[in-house]
C-alpha cells in the first residue's frame, strides 16, 4: 500500500462493488475487470470524503446514504432540486 491519500481535486482510478443493506450487489467494476478514473470532486459526497480516508493500494467499504445513491442512481444533475 501507499502512503499518500488523495485530496478532494485528485483524480484517482479504483475498482468498486456496490452492495445495498441487504446484501444484494447492484454494481461493480471487478466482474467486468474495468477500473473506473474519476475526479474525486465529481462523485457523491460519501465516495469524495471516503475515498480521501484512503491510500493507493488500501480497500474500504465506504457507506453512502439512500439518498446519494438514488442521485447516482437516478443520474440527477442537480441534487438541490431533487427531494426524495
Amino acid at each position: 500500500t501507499g502512503t499518500t491519500k488523495p485530496k478532494a481535486t485528485s483524480e484517482v482510478e479504483v475498482d468498486y462493488s456496490g452492495w445495498t443493506t441487504d446484501g444484494t450487489l447492484f454494481d461493480s467494476s471487478i466482474p467486468r475487470g474495468e477500473t473506473i478514473t474519476f475526479p474525486l470532486n465529481g462523485v457523491i459526497k460519501g465516495w469524495t470524503e471516503g475515498v480521501q480516508l484512503m491510500v493507493e493500494g488500501e480497500e474500504r467499504r465506504v457507506y453512502a446514504s439512500f439518498w446519494e445513491l438514488q442521485v447516482l442512481i437516478r443520474g440527477f444533475s442537480d441534487i438541490q432540486t431533487w427531494q426524495p
